[in-house]
């Protein structure tokens, strides 16, 4: 069943690459049915988390998120592996909410 409603997530965006988003998308889309409790058809990363501040959870997201410290230096190459892993497992990825389709 297509509702044509937009669902917005939050998670670690830039975390398997930098610039190409396919991996973060292989990586999150296969929990997103499960997340959403419906059909999912396109999957897109947002240019900026403004696309997404509007929606229902987005700042107790966004501030859990900002909560979970990045070891830059040293140990990011570490926390980073983790955290891709934990995506991969459906983990760290924020249900926003659901806002009617756009006609884009």
């Amino acid at each position: 069943m297509t509702t044509g409603e937009d669902r917005f997530f939050l998670t670690w965006g830039r975390v398997f690459d930098a610039v190409d988003p396919t991996p973060l998308i292989d990586a999150v889309k296969p929990h997103l049915v499960r997340m959403s409790r419906g059909e999912v058809r396109i999957v897109e990363v947002c240019d900026s988390l403004q696309e997404a501040s509007a929606q229902p959870y987005f700042f107790e997201s966004f501030f859990m998120l900002c909560q979970q410290r990045i070891p830059y230096g040293p140990g990011y190459d570490d926390w980073a592996a983790e955290t891709r892993k934990k995506m991969t497992a459906g983990k760290d990825i924020h249900f926003l909410g659901v806002t009617a389709a756009t006609n884009s």
